[in-house]
């Protein structure tokens, strides 16, 4: 079964996983499992 997780990623510490804040709570995902990725980038920093 196939889920579409949207959240905000942050750094990490694995080598082969990301860590995604979700509504949920924080969630560490493989990055072979990892099909797309958007970024959304701060230009006034």
């Amino acid at each position: 079964m196939e889920r579409l997780l949207t959240g905000v990623a942050e750094a990490f510490t694995a080598s082969n996983r990301a860590k995604i804040r979700t509504e949920e709570g924080p969630t560490w995902i493989p990055f072979a499992d990892v099909e797309h990725v958007s970024r959304v980038i701060n230009m006034f920093r």
